[in-house]
């Protein structure tokens, strides 16, 4: 008997007279019968999802069932569900959830396929790279790209020896704190206690919500294995807060059913009243301090490079003046007449008015238009003017947010826009203009918190933000910008207390002036060691308690206001003779 038709599927069946008969023969063999109960059965299965991977069929609906890729949706993935855990302890990533859902800014980068996108745009650059052109390298002290011998440096050596070799600084810096630390025995207690703080209240929502409940605002945070300069943020929750984190540590244990709990938040407690451990915080704080403005300063020498590499070659005094055009295009025509007619082409953009060019690379260094009743907004050009050192445009009538465009500012020491209309929430990207000396944003209408990147802003000296609706608190931001001198933000709505290391904090403190907002707490004592103090203004907040007389003993001292609160004790009069 010849084969039957479904077992000719390799050498084909060309006996079409009989085709037939062969087909019945085949439907009648055991062979198919027998296939037929399987792929029934199978079908039966299928339908009632009891096959063999029920389990992995069942995570293959619910991958189907994921139709959006949503922050705060159910079933939106494993990477965005991990953005929703790291906002709950990470401010910056609450701030950038929550212009999100604002709808302030369009590009988040959260999709769930982000990784491959950038590392594919990557993979397209080095393909493009010129490995002749290149004249530097540098990479992490991992052996396989700094090998002398089967390195990425050696490869690319090889191939050009002009692409000179060179140890990325701020890993080095990285490597260096590591060893030192690691060497010393005080300092590995230290922060084994740091960390232990850290697990004892991470490890359940309960134990983080009763640090929540002591603690205003900085929450410890875990310790980097890898970036030591980053454990700054994990030593200033303590270093600011270790009464309150204490108090939440007793709390903690008289409300722990668990014998082990209860005994390592008692011993927690015993630490923090160390005075070898309290003087280690203040040491390492100022280290890792040092050390975090240093990684910074490398970072932002790298930022300043690739800018200047990429962007500045196609700049120049022509761009500048493309720049104070747009400007002018977004000015109503009744404002000021000098802008309208005296910003034209007919004459050079450093002969116009208000504007100042720098000697040697005729730049637009200065840009002075305040007090001429402008009417507009400013455009995002206003970040090309990369040379700019000084920008004031008070005392007009500029409305709208003010552009995130100002990060590319990286020159600029004064800005001032104070007495507008301005809305909004202040740029978060205005903190990392490091050589920013002045900032004031007077009399608008801005809202929302301080950023927690002014922070970074390691050379102001002058910050005015009074007159706003800002509000939050402000205990951890700008009561930590060491540098102020001076810090108005009278009448708003910020709210926080006054941190009883305040003058430790800002050394250099002038003039305070918080009047009319919402602090509260008791006035600190420690405030008679801000000696340079010479203007202090707290009235009309919620502050209770006595007036300490100690403030007696600031010599500087000129004016001292403390009426609108819940004060008593010794009257001003007899503190301050």
């Amino acid at each position: 008997m010849e084969k039957l038709v479904i077992e000719n599927a390799n050498d084909g069946f060309s006996n079409w007279k009989h085709l037939g008969e062969r087909l019945k023969e085949h439907e009648n063999s055991v062979e198919h019968m027998t296939k037929m109960t399987n792929w029934n059965e199978l079908k039966m299965r299928l339908n009632n999802n009891q096959t063999i991977d029920k389990d992995l069929q069942n995570e293959i609906s619910k991958e189907k069932e994921r139709s959006n890729d949503k922050i705060y949706f159910d079933n939106n993935g494993n990477f965005l569900g991990l953005i929703e855990m790291i906002a709950e302890f990470d401010l910056i990533m609450q701030d950038h959830i929550r212009r999100i859902q604002n709808h302030e800014i369009h590009r988040h980068y959260l999709g769930h396929k982000i990784q491959n996108e950038l590392i594919s745009i990557l993979a397209q650059s080095v393909k493009s790279l010129q490995i002749d052109d290149v004249r530097g390298q540098g990479y992490d002290n991992g052996s396989n790209m700094k090998g002398k011998h089967q390195g990425v440096q050696k490869r690319l050596l090889e191939v050009n020896p002009r692409a000179l070799y060179m140890p990325c600084a701020c890993h080095s810096l990285n490597l260096t704190v590591s060893d030192m630390a690691h060497s010393c025995v005080k300092a590995i207690s230290f922060f084994g206690v740091m960390q232990r703080l850290y697990a004892l209240f991470s490890s359940s929502p309960k134990r983080w919500k009763i640090l929540l409940d002591n603690v205003p605002s900085l929450t410890v945070k875990y310790l980097s294995n890898t970036r030591w300069e980053s454990r700054i943020k994990s030593v200033k929750a303590i270093r600011f807060q270790a009464p309150e984190i204490r108090l939440a540590l007793l709390e903690l244990s008289n409300s722990c059913d668990d014998a082990k709990s209860k005994s390592e938040a008692d011993s927690l407690v015993s630490a923090l009243e160390n005075f070898e451990f309290l003087l280690g915080i203040v040491i390492w704080h100022d280290i890792l301090f040092a050390i975090h403005m240093l990684s910074l300063s490398f970072f932002s020498l790298l930022l300043l490079l690739l800018y200047s590499i990429i962007v500045c070659p196609g700049m120049n005094i022509t761009t500048d003046e493309s720049s104070l055009l747009a400007l002018k295009s977004s000015i109503s025509m009744n404002s000021h007449p000098i802008i309208m007619t005296n910003w034209s082409n007919a004459s050079s953009v450093c002969e116009w008015k208000g504007v100042t060019c720098g000697t040697h690379n005729q730049r637009v260094i200065a840009l002075d238009i305040s007090q001429m009743g402008l009417f507009g907004t400013l455009p995002p050009q206003i970040g090309n003017l990369s040379f700019l050192v000084s920008f004031n445009a008070s005392g007009n009538n500029f409305t709208g947010s003010l552009p995130d465009d100002l990060t590319h500012l990286y020159r600029l020491r004064v800005f001032d826009v104070s007495i507008n209309n301005f809305i909004g929430e202040v740029p978060s990207q205005i903190g990392f203009l490091s050589n920013l000396r002045i900032l004031i944003l007077d009399d608008n209408l801005f809202t929302g918190s301080i950023p927690v990147s002014f922070l970074n802003l390691s050379k102001l000296e002058t910050m005015h933000l009074s007159f706003n609706k800002f509000n939050g608190s402000i205990t951890s931001t700008v009561f930590n910008v060491s540098t102020l001198k001076s810090l108005r933000i009278l009448n708003n709505h910020f709210s926080g207390t006054i941190p009883l290391d305040l003058c430790l904090r800002l050394i250099n403190l002038i003039r305070l002036d918080a009047t009319s907002n919402v602090l509260s707490g008791k006035v600190p004592k420690s405030l008679s060691m801000c000696s340079k103090v010479r203007y202090l203004a707290l009235n009309y907040n919620h502050f209770v308690g006595t007036i300490p007389p100690e403030l007696g003993n600031l010599t500087s001292l000129e004016i001292l206001r403390l009426g609108g609160n819940n004060l008593g004790g010794t009257p001003l009069s007899l503190i301050l003779s």
